[in-house]
C-alpha cells in the first residue's frame, strides 16, 4: 500500500488577515481566501512564528495539505 501526501501552494500578497482567515491577492488580480484553523502553522523559514507576524502587504506562500492523519492542515510561510 502506498500513502501519498497531497498539497497545493497558493502564493500571493496578503490583503487581509485575522484570527480565522487570510486573503491573498494572486496573479491576475484574483483574491483567494483561506481559513485559519487550530492546526494552521505560521512559519518563517523553519521557525514557527505567531500569525500576528503576518501583515497586509507581505508576500507569502500558503501550503494546503491534506492527508489521512491531519485533514485540512495549513502552513503559511512568510517571505524574508
Amino acid at each position: 500500500m502506498v500513502s501519498a501526501h497531497t498539497h497545493q501552494e497558493v502564493m500571493g500578497t496578503v490583503k487581509v488577515i485575522d484570527s480565522t482567515w487570510i486573503a491573498l491577492m494572486v496573479t491576475g488580480g484574483k483574491v483567494v481566501a483561506v481559513s485559519i484553523t487550530k492546526t494552521s502553522m505560521v512559519m518563517r523559514g523553519k521557525d514557527m512564528v505567531g500569525a500576528d507576524q503576518v501583515q497586509p502587504g507581505m508576500d507569502v506562500v500558503v501550503v494546503l495539505a491534506e492527508d489521512d492523519q491531519d485533514s485540512g492542515k495549513q502552513q503559511t510561510r512568510r517571505g524574508p
